[in-house]
């Protein structure tokens, strides 16, 4: 029998920029192969720079605002109601358009 999780969100900095803050939901440990679940506000000139993760899977929903996501040599625009997943070993950026909040969450 599974008990239901409740869970107590806390703000973090945001790895790959410390000056921005992440609401988390929920941690590694919990639940297989989830690792995390969080949600995020970012303002114009708040970028997250190229970077790669070698076993997790991060899957984006655009809450509001507008980004630029940008991987492999392709760039797409994405406002409120867009979806993106970023596999595993793929290089990616965020550029902050309009200020914007993003809800993820990442499985490894």
């Amino acid at each position: 029998m599974h008990d239901i999780y409740f869970c107590n969100p806390e703000e973090v900095p945001l790895s790959h920029l410390p000056d921005a803050f992440k609401k988390v939901f929920l941690r590694s440990g919990k639940f297989d192969k989830l690792q995390q679940i969080a949600s995020v506000k970012l303002i114009v000139g708040q970028d997250i720079n190229e970077h790669i993760h070698l076993d997790m899977i991060e899957i984006f929903y655009v809450i509001s605002g507008k980004i630029r996501v940008e991987s492999n040599n392709i760039t797409k625009i994405l406002k409120k109601g867009d979806t993106f997943i970023v596999p595993p070993k793929v290089k990616h950026t965020i550029k902050v358009l309009k200020n914007a909040e993003l809800f993820y969450f990442s499985l490894v």
